[in-house]
């Protein structure tokens, strides 16, 4: 289906793909049994003050979401990379190895909460912590302290986008109850938002293309991407072909507190 951007359908979307309107609330139900997976950056670039915003963000979202009976289910992935600061040996692009010990910081997995637990949901995403952000004075408020295993050589701050992709098809969805089928039988329609404003730093490859396309081929899905290009001139073209525009979507902003009304405007429609 094609999406409106700037008008309102007036009758219900059968597929239940998202279209985008200046309404920022849901009008009717019931909807379709969709999986949205956010995938963060949460590298050196976007900074302490960002992230709170880029969370009161996604609590907003996620709380106007039609929590009926199987109908939306919500996963997150936050990711970063591994920086060395004396010297350590970690190859240019990262080899291949336990990709949460050197990128993944975050996750919630789809099946974690239901309409029952949304308000736990809701919390949780205002508790995350932006564990990316790390100084040489760690008297710094902002600075939150290295894991024990990565003390005195190394900080997240790096960007390995490619190392997401690669945990969602390594671990994320084969993790039982991550993929689901719907009541119907089908499988769920997936949405994975990529919100991020850095460039790629780290990798194996560095190149996000290959891993984006590897993971849509296994576990396919639409990719709403979300760039946020004043923080350091973020490169929309990065997931190249793997960019798919018959199903995917282009939302650019401006800085962090617009985001708020780009996720607004997305309205997934209801069903006949």
């Amino acid at each position: 289906p094609t999406p409106e951007p700037t008008q309102e359908p007036t009758t219900p979307n059968p597929t239940g793909s998202p279209t985008f309107s200046p309404t920022s609330s849901p009008t009717c139900e019931p909807f379709d049994e969709i999986d949205i997976i956010f995938v963060l950056d949460e590298s050196n670039s976007v900074g302490p003050g960002n992230y709170e915003i880029l969370k009161t963000s996604l609590v907003d979202f996620v709380d106007r979401l039609p929590f009926g009976t199987n109908a939306v289910r919500v996963g997150l992935i936050e990711f970063s990379g591994i920086f060395d600061e004396i010297g350590f040996t970690f190859e240019l692009p990262y080899a291949d190895t336990n990709l949460r010990e050197v990128a993944i910081q975050d996750t919630i997995d789809l099946f974690e909460y239901d309409e029952m637990s949304k308000n736990q949901l809701l919390q949780r995403i205002g508790n995350l912590t932006y564990s990316a952000f790390r100084c040489e004075n760690e008297t710094n408020p902002d600075c939150l302290p290295v894991e024990p295993e990565y003390q005195g050589f190394n900080t997240r701050r790096m960007t390995c986008i490619s190392c997401a992709f690669q945990f969602m098809l390594q671990e994320y969805f084969p993790t039982v109850g991550n993929v689901q089928n719907a009541s119907t039988g089908l499988p769920r329609e997936r949405f994975v938002y990529f919100i991020g404003d850095g460039v790629p730093t780290r990798g194996n490859p560095e190149d996000p293309e290959q891993p984006l396309q590897e993971l849509r081929d296994e576990y396919p899905f639409s990719l709403i991407y979300l760039p946020v290009l004043g923080n350091t001139g973020f490169d929309t073209s990065i997931f190249g072909s793997a960019f798919d525009p018959t199903t995917d979507f282009l939302l650019p902003v401006d800085n962090y507190t617009d985001l708020d009304g780009a996720l607004s405007d997305i309205v997934f429609n209801c069903l006949i």
